[in-house]
């Protein structure tokens, strides 16, 4: 019932939000008309309260503790997949207790789930059950998941980032009047003495009509590599360069020899499939069909933009003579 008092801001008229704020005696209808700022801040106000509502309710009804019968019932699973998923994952919150995923899991909460989502949900947890000592140990498989496994992935998000569940981030970048910081918010290292720095800012995209990397097939991953290659021949016609593939028989098809210079370069991936934490997440599967990266072909240390979106593009480290916030992607791999 609580779920219902969510409100959108994207889905509620003017009209609607107007006649909810009259309703609870703030304002007249006919002030709202006439003060439309003020509708975004009633919503955000009634989400917040919706949403401190909710985590209480639910905060008694997910139970982390084990249920003896429940872990025999999974462990004893005919599926072989939940029956090794489901008892590692307990036997983890014993024995690596800061392991997120095996602390927050909760074996009554995967016995309310149909057969189907049971499966989705082994599937987002079993990177931490097999590897115990992992520190985050999930995955989502698609962008739906932090929905559709609210009650675990609010919790375990919220636990990682050390804030409410519930919170949002929002931010304009803008540092300008920040304590401490330039008054133009612009972090010049130069004006502070430094020399140009080698920085990596790792950063991730995904493609909407793909499913994130732990759930792609084969097939999967060869489409998105044909379908950035494009996008790649109009960056190699502006910025020159080449990409690099390591899907056998591609026409950008590297060698071993010019593999291992991109790895010691720190421009390729190394081999995926010797990371059990990816392995066991479903990331690594079908190593190397589908991956490749497209390095900065600039020899100079300023970077070259490449705003793509791409499954886990890695910015490249380079020398950075300018400002901090003005810097820019400089090349990407696709994993």
């Amino acid at each position: 019932m609580l779920r219902s008092l969510r409100l959108r801001s994207s889905s509620l008229s003017k009209a609607a939000a107007a006649a909810t704020v009259a309703g609870l005696g703030a304002f007249s209808v006919n002030t709202v008309a006439s003060c439309e700022p003020s509708l975004d801040s009633v919503v955000s106000r009634l989400e917040k309260v919706a949403n401190r509502l909710e985590a209480i309710a639910e905060s008694g009804d997910y139970d982390t503790t084990v249920d003896a019968a429940l872990l025999a019932k999974y462990s004893n699973s005919t599926d072989g997949y939940i029956a090794s998923c489901i008892s590692k994952i307990c036997a983890a919150k014993v024995t690596n207790p800061s392991n997120l995923t095996a602390s927050l899991f909760s074996i009554k909460y995967f016995d309310s789930l149909s057969e189907a989502a049971q499966k989705g949900l082994a599937m987002c947890i079993n990177s931490g059950a097999q590897n115990a000592d992992s520190g985050m140990g999930c995955y989502a498989m698609s962008p739906t998941d932090y929905d559709t496994y609210g009650p675990f992935f609010s919790r375990v998000i919220a636990a990682y980032h050390k804030v409410p569940r519930g919170s949002k981030h929002v931010t304009d970048w803008n540092l300008s009047g920040v304590e401490g910081l330039p008054e133009d918010g612009q972090l010049d290292l130069t004006k502070l003495g430094l020399p140009a720095l080698s920085m990596r800012v790792r950063v991730g995209r995904n493609l909407s009509d793909f499913k994130l990397p732990g759930a792609m097939t084969a097939a999967d991953r060869l489409r998105m590599e044909q379908k950035m290659c494009v996008a790649f021949e109009k960056l190699k016609a502006k910025f020159g360069g080449r990409y690099h593939s390591l899907t056998p028989g591609h026409p950008d098809h590297i060698n071993n020899d010019e593999y291992n210079a991109l790895v010691k370069g720190h421009k390729m991936f190394k081999d995926m499939s010797d990371d059990s934490y990816l392995a066991d997440a479903g990331i690594a599967s079908d190593w190397p069909v589908g991956r490749g990266c497209y390095p900065n072909p600039n020899p100079n240390p300023n970077p070259i933009p490449i705003p793509i979106p791409i499954p886990n593009p890695n910015p490249i480290p380079i020398p950075i003579p300018i400002p901090v916030r003005k810097m820019s992607s400089v090349s990407c791999k696709g994993g």
